[in-house]
């Protein structure tokens, strides 16, 4: 009877033993492994997560760079419509350019004094007056020209369209007309009307943004 509960004190005690070195090697070297495995999850998920964030961000970059021709392109437009300084040589040019291009004599230009845009502080506006001669066609696309596809950004204020040669007549030879509408070789009125060379004075504004704090730009030609 002894020896039998002395076997059961030793199974106890040896129990006892296993529960404790199980929890001994838990607590000391299985249960650091789970939490090492756990932070090594977690650390490779905020990769992951990272690494997709990037590869985004490197496609928006890409995507971007791409792009960037467009951007330059629309950066150089918008300056040259809205330029930092007056703008008036290459303006001049500009008109030059289109009226030797569409056969129109661009002949008197002139320029007033800036003045700062009520509306919009830092924003400068270029009173001018242009005078341009040519026929009524030619007349008509160089306006156009000015409105759609000129570099500098403009608003017409005025346009006044005057014939050339004496009493108002449009003519522009000594060629007389009919009164049936013809000329003397037989000519229609109104070819001859087209045919004829006119005035067109227009009153305009060019508008500026120079660099903050310097002010209003300095007017030149050249």
């Amino acid at each position: 009877m002894g020896r039998f509960r002395a076997d059961r004190v030793w199974q106890a005690a040896g129990l006892a033993v296993i529960l404790l070195l199980a929890a001994g090697g838990w607590f000391l070297f299985i249960g650091p492994k789970y939490a090492e495995a756990d932070e090594t999850r977690a650390e490779r998920e905020t990769v992951e997560i990272q690494t997709i964030t990037l590869r985004k961000r490197v496609g928006q970059l890409k995507q971007e760079s791409d792009e960037l021709p467009k951007y330059k392109a629309a950066l150089k437009q918008a300056q040259a419509a809205l330029p930092a300084d007056s703008g008036v040589p290459d303006f001049l040019r500009q008109l030059q350019a289109s009226g030797d291009e569409l056969g129109v004599d661009v002949n008197g230009i002139s320029v007033a004094a800036p003045s700062e845009v009520v509306e919009q502080a830092g924003v400068y506006e270029l009173p001018m007056t242009v005078s341009v001669n040519g026929t009524a066609a030619r007349l008509s696309s160089f306006l156009t020209r000015m409105q759609s596809a000129q570099p500098r950004a403009v608003l017409i204020t005025a346009a006044t369209l005057t014939s050339q040669g004496t009493s108002g007549s449009t003519s522009t030879d000594s060629t007389s007309t009919d009164s049936a509408g013809t000329d003397e070789n037989g000519g229609d009125a109104g070819d001859a009307d087209q045919a004829a060379t006119m005035t067109l004075s227009l009153a305009l504004k060019a508008y500026v943004i120079p660099p903050a704090g310097t002010g209003a730009p300095t007017v030149t030609s050249k």
